[in-house]
Parts: C-alpha cells; structure tokens; sequence
C-alpha cells in the first residue's frame, strides 16, 4: 500500500486502523463476514456462514458504504496528514466451500474456490477508488444497484475472458417488486413475455367491461389474491398494479 511506503509503524499502524475498522463496519453492517484481515485489507463472505437470499445486494451495498466510509475519512486524512487514503474492491458471486476452523475459544470460518480467486482478481483489476463485480452479481442485484459495463478482460488462471463491471451506485428500487420492473419483467418471469394465468383481472367481475377513471386518482384498496401455488400471483398482481 502506497500510504505506508516510508512511514514509521506506529504511524502507519494509526492511518491503516481506522480503514479497517470502517471496512469491517460496513460488512457488518449488511450482516456480512469478515473471514479474513490481511495486512492492509479484508476478505468478507454474504450468505456464508448467515445465509441470504439477497447475498448479492448485500455485497454490493456493503462495497458502496465502504467506499463512502472511507472517502470521508480520507477528506479528514488529507487535513492533518497530507496524503490521500482510497480503497479498490473486488466483487463476486458463486459457489465457494466454507469451513470452519478453530476450537472452543475462538472460530474462523475460511470459503474455498473459484469464486473467491475470481473476487480476489477484480479487486486487483479496479483502479482505487473504483468497485468491480462480475457478470454474476450483476445477474443476482440487477435492478438493486447502477452499474457501467467494462466489456470483457482476461484473468489469469480463467480459460475465457470475464465481463466486468463497475458499481457505480445503489438504484431506484426498494422492493422485489421494483427491482423486477427495472429489469423489465415481473417476478417469476424470464427475459420474454409469460402469459398469466386465465381469468378474471382483480377488482373486476368476470364480464365487466373495463371503466376508466371509474377509481379515484389515488385509491387505497385491500386485495385479496386466491391462486393455487405456481400460478404467480406476484406477477398477477404486479401486472393489475401496473395497469392504467
């Protein structure tokens, strides 16, 4: 790390302290783990050892707190010390082996494979500052966060080339819901257009002729939606929610 370069311990030690600290708070934060503290730089697992369905998310808001974290202290830095303090994060999402090693005094848990050589590579790849994913968590959080897309790069070790992407922020959505339409489909849907189930629209009988403008502007309705399992009724009531 360049901010250490020629610096006495102890004073490097109070520069590099409080840039963990705000790194492990942020994975904390989104109830992440820190498996691993590496000199100047940490190692955290989502859905592993707690499981999440929204690991992805999880990770992806965790690197922006992080990368916040560290810019304000970095401002705070660079008016007593002179210097500028940036971090690089790396992003994957995949099947790993977590164990657990340690005794009864004190537990460590280490995840194995591809996916995290592959995080420990976009990391390397990001210029400070800068957040990298793959292609993976950008399939698990689209719809949660914004990103740029890279194009592919090759990483060592990998037979074909990576798609890569910066994170460049959260996005609008704040439910499933949401992030399924920003993605342009409803929940349970694939990339093409899925018929719904045959039937009549909720609030109408069967028969009825539409009415428009017969609901208020801003009506406020408790819905009742009695399908049989598999039949979709997330998507039924996206489609009746996203009707005009």
């Amino acid at each position: 790390m360049e901010l250490l370069a020629d610096r006495d311990p102890e004073e490097a030690r109070q520069l590099l302290n409080p840039v963990l600290e705000r790194m492990m708070a942020a994975v904390h934060r989104y109830e992440g783990t820190v498996n691993q503290v590496m000199g100047d730089g940490i190692m955290a697992l989502f859905g592993a050892p707690i499981a999440h369905e929204d690991h992805a998310v999880r990770a992806c808001y965790a690197a922006l707190a992080m990368r916040e974290a560290i810019r304000r202290y970095s401002e705070e830095v660079r008016r007593v010390h002179g210097v500028e303090v940036q971090i690089r994060i790396g992003l994957n999402s995949g099947e790993v082996v977590v164990q657990a090693i340690g005794n009864d005094l004190h537990m460590d848990y280490s995840a194995i494979g591809q996916t995290t050589h592959l995080a420990a590579r976009m990391e390397q790849l990001a210029p400070p500052g800068s957040i990298r994913l793959t292609a993976e968590t950008l399939r698990l959080a689209e719809g949660w966060v914004q990103v740029a897309p890279l194009g592919t790069v090759p990483v060592k070790g990998l037979p074909a080339p990576v798609e890569v992407c910066e994170l460049v922020g959260a996005g609008p959505a704040r439910t499933h819901l949401q992030a399924f339409a920003a993605r342009g489909r409803a929940p349970g849907e694939g990339a093409g257009p899925s018929p719904l189930p045959s039937g009549p629209r909720l609030g109408r009988r069967a028969g009825d002729a539409p009415a428009p403008g017969a609901l208020p502007p801003r009506p406020r309705h408790t819905v009742c939606c009695d399908q049989p399992a598999g039949a979709g009724p997330h998507r039924t009531l996206h489609r009746h929610c996203s009707l005009p």
